[in-house]
C-alpha cells in the first residue's frame, strides 16, 4: 500500500491527524492540479491535510499559521542523482561490482552542502556511491532535514547504481575494464539476481517446498527484481543509453533510470520514449552541446530528448564531494531547470523535472515532488517561480516543520489562536493573528 492509499484509509476512518499548521501564500503551485490564488496549505503530522483558497477552508484555532501571503508556496525539489550528504561512501575501488555495499550507514546531515542545497530549496535527494566502478553499491534517499540519518530516510535502498562504460574504463587490466567485460559481468549478476528472486517468490506462492539459500550479496538485487526498486544507470552517448536501455529494460525486463545522457545521448531518444513505463531519461549536470548533425549550433540536451518524445524526463546535479562542489553544486539544481527551459524545455516540464518526475523515477512519488493532501509536507517559500534565478528562497519546510529561513526573510509565525480571533479573522475584525513571531 502506497503512502497516500494508507493516508485515505485513516482519512475514511477519521484518524487522520488534526492540522497543526497552516501555510497562507499568494499563490499555490503544486505542479500537479490547478494554481490556488490566495491560498492555504493545511498539515498534520507532517503531511498536507488539505489545499485550497483561504475563503474555502477554515483554518483550525489550535494550528500555528505561517503567514506567506506575499510569497508563492510550491514543493520541495526532489535530487534523483546526487552523491552530496554523504561521509565516506564514494567509491570502494577494489571489486567492480558491490552489490554487498550501501551508502546508507554514510549519510551525513551536518554536511555543509546540505545545508547550501536546503537553503536554496532542495528537500529530498537520491545520494549514491561514484561511478568508479560498474557497480559500486546502492543509494539512499533521504531528507536533508531530520532528526537524525535514520530519521531522514525515505527509503533504503534507494537504487541500484550501474556506471556503464566511461568511467568504469580504467584501463588496470581488471575484469570490467572493457565495454565487453563489464557487459560479461553485469549480465552475469542479473541472472543470477533473477533466478534468486524467482526461487524466493515460488517459495512464498507455496511452489518450492524450502526456501533457497540466503544470499546476502543478492538480497537488494532481488528488489530490483520486485519491482521495488529502479536500477539508476550512468552513462553517455547515443550507443549508451541504446545499451543501457537494451540489457536492463528489454532484456531483463527491469525499471531503469539512464541519467547523464550527454554526448549525443538524446539521439537514443525515440528508443527511450517507445519503452516509456520502465524507461526514464535524467539529464545532467551537462546540459549543453554541440549539435550532432555538425551545423554548429548548441543544442539543449534536455530540450532534445523532448523533441524526441521523452516526458518521463529529469534533471539532475550529480553534485559531488566538497572539494568538487564548485563545479555542479547541489543547490543549482532550480538552476539546471531554468538553464535548460532557456534552451527550450517548456517551463512547465522545467520544474516537473526537478519535483514530480524526478520522484516518480525514483518511485517515491506517493510522498513527494507535488503539492497534494497524503503527501509529506515539504514546501517551498519564495517570491515568485521555482525557476526565477533573481529572488531567493525565503523558507523551506520539510515534514511540516521549518527547517530553513532566510535571515530577514519576514514571515510571520503566529501562535495558535483562540476561536474569538478567527471568527474575527472570518468578519474582517481584530487582527487574527495572535503572538507574532518574526523568522
Amino acid at each position: 500500500m502506497t503512502a497516500l492509499a494508507a493516508f485515505a484509509v485513516l482519512l475514511c476512518a477519521g484518524e487522520a491527524p488534526a492540522a497543526d499548521t497552516a501555510v497562507l501564500a499568494a499563490k499555490i503551485v503544486p505542479v500537479e492540479g490547478r494554481v490556488i490564488d490566495h491560498g492555504v496549505i493545511l498539515i498534520g503530522g507532517g503531511k498536507i491535510l488539505a489545499l485550497g483558497t483561504q475563503a474555502e477552508l477554515k483554518i483550525p484555532p489550535a494550528a500555528k499559521v505561517i503567514d506567506a501571503r506575499d510569497l508563492w508556496a510550491l514543493p520541495g525539489i526532489v535530487e534523483a542523482h546526487t552523491h552530496i550528504g554523504l561521509n565516506g561512501g564514494l567509491n570502494d575501488m577494489v571489486f567492480p561490482i558491490n552489490p554487498d555495499l550501501s551508502v546508507a550507514a554514510c549519510i551525513d546531515l551536518d554536511s555543509p552542502l546540505v545545508k547550501k542545497a536546503l537553503a536554496e530549496g532542495v528537500t529530498t535527494v537520491n545520494s549514491m556511491p561514484g561511478s568508479g566502478t560498474n557497480h559500486a553499491g546502492f543509494s539512499v534517499i533521504f531528507k536533508l532535514a531530520a532528526a537524525g540519518p535514520r530519521e531522514a530516510i525515505v527509503r533504503d535502498p534507494g537504487c541500484l547504481k550501474i556506471a556503464q562504460a566511461f568511467n568504469p574504463e580504467r584501463d588496470t587490466g581488471d575484469m570490467g575494464a572493457t565495454r565487453m567485460g563489464m557487459a560479461y559481468m553485469l549480465r552475469r549478476l542479473l541472472i543470477e539476481g533473477k533466478e534468486y528472486a524467482a526461487a524466493w517468490r515460488e517459495h512464498e506462492a507455496g511452489t518450492r517446498k524450502d526456501p533457497p539459500p540466503l544470499r546476502r550479496d543478492l538480497e537488494r538485487v532481488r528488489l530490483v527484481f520486485e519491482g521495488k526498486i529502479p536500477i539508476i544507470n550512468h552513462t553517455y552517448s547515443a550507443w549508451g543509453v541504446a545499451e543501457a536501455i537494451r540489457l536492463f529494460h528489454d532484456e531483463f525486463g527491469l525499471k531503469i533510470i539512464a541519467t547523464h545522457v550527454a554526448y549525443g545521448g538524446y539521439q537514443a531518444g525515440e528508443y527511450a520514449a517507445a519503452r516509456a513505463t520502465r524507461v526514464r531519461i535524467d539529464v545532467g549536470p551537462h546540459l549543453l552541446e554541440l549539435q550532432r548533425t555538425g551545423d554548429g549550433r548548441l543544442a539543449g540536451i534536455a530540450t532534445e530528448f523532448w523533441r524526441r518524445g521523452v516526458r518521463n524526463l529529469s534533471l539532475n546535479t550529480d553534485a559531488f564531494t566538497l572539494f568538487y562542489a564548485a563545479l555542479s553544486p547541489q543547490q543549482h539544481l532550480f538552476f539546471q531547470a531554468s538553464m535548460a527551459a532557456h534552451y527550450g524545455l517548456p517551463e512547465e516540464a522545467a520544474l516537473r523535472a526537478i519535483t514530480i518526475e524526478s520522484a516518480r523515477a525514483l518511485g517515491i512519488a506517493d510522498r513527494v515532488g507535488s503539492l497534494a493532501p497524503g503527501k509529506d509536507a515539504d514546501i517551498v517559500l519564495k517570491r515568485g517561480e521555482l525557476l526565477d534565478v533573481t529572488t531567493p528562497v525565503e523558507m523551506v519546510l520539510v515534514d511540516g516543520a521549518v527547517a530553513f529561513r532566510r535571515d530577514g526573510c519576514g514571515v510571520a509565525v503566529a501562535a495558535p489562536a483562540g476561536p474569538e480571533k478567527r471568527h474575527a479573522e472570518k468578519t474582517g475584525g481584530a487582527d487574527p493573528q495572535g503572538k507574532e513571531v518574526r523568522l
